[in-house]
């Protein structure tokens, strides 16, 4: 096991991704004897770091928060204490429920302030990197009420959010809190709802399709009755046609021969 040291945790200040002397499967235990241990936590469903064939640790229990360095579960920060960057999952909620509790400025606070009232906002930018290019998400956390209002950034003062369809700038401005391409549009796990119309066109489409399968079935049973009668009709048509031949024989057999008895 390697030696480390606590005082170098940090964060990438490109990625904001937890960093330490112990790679992303241990983590360092001073001030205890300053060792990597395996991590006995994990925060994420699906942790960074590890292969197939690697005991994951187990998720924590509610009421208690896995921190970054995965040290072991702890229990959730009352509203005022220290939290981890961003970590809104490690505060507790309010004890009578009456507002949200998020991690801004890393320490746990209510998000309750309403509109024009002051307000705190935390302004991040998360960087990443892919074939070279350098991609940015900027995040804003503030104490403001939500989904209804937020911090604006140029006078700290709380301001309503803004309806889907509407010009935006960062994604707190927006009710549903994603903006893209400039305007505030549904989250990516939105449900699809069906408009009226389309559920209209949508059920006459059915009935087309419904109905257009009955025709075609009925012609094509049609048809085959058809041929099938004008096959019995042939057969019967050949059937007395030898049986007048047969007749017309005899006939012309008892003329010839009257004293013969056929």
């Amino acid at each position: 096991m390697a030696a480390c040291s606590t005082s170098n945790d940090r964060l990438d200040p490109a990625t904001l991704k937890f960093k330490s002397d112990c790679d992303d499967k241990t983590f360092c235990s001073a001030p205890t004897n300053g060792t990597c241990f395996p991590r006995t936590c994990r925060r994420d469903e699906y942790p960074f770091g590890y292969s197939a064939e690697d005991t994951i640790p187990a998720l924590c229990s509610p009421g208690l928060f896995c921190p970054d360095e995965g040290s072991g579960c702890r229990p959730l920060i009352s509203p005022g204490g220290t939290c981890q960057r961003h970590r809104d999952e490690q505060c507790a909620p309010a004890p009578d429920g009456s507002s949200q509790v998020a991690c801004i400025l890393s320490v746990c606070s209510y998000t309750n302030a309403t509109l024009s009232q002051p307000c705190i906002v935390e302004n991040t930018t998360y960087s990443d990197f892919f074939a070279g290019h350098r991609y940015q998400t900027v995040y804003l956390g503030d104490n403001c009420a939500r989904p209804n209002f937020f911090c604006s950034p140029t006078t700290h003062l709380c301001e309503s959010t803004m309806d889907v369809g509407k010009s935006c700038t960062f994604d707190s401005q927006c009710r549903t809190r994603t903006c893209e391409h400039g305007i505030c549009t549904l989250p990516p796990e939105t449900p699809l709802t069906l408009q009226t119309w389309q559920m209209a066109i949508t059920i006459c489409c059915m009935i087309g399709v419904l109905v257009a399968t009955i025709v075609m079935l009925v012609l094509l049973h049609r048809k085959q009755r058809m041929r099938q009668f004008k096959e019995l009709r042939g057969y019967q048509d050949e059937q007395l046609h030898l049986r007048d031949s047969v007749l017309a024989l005899h006939s012309a057999a008892a003329t010839t021969h009257p004293s013969k008895q056929l």
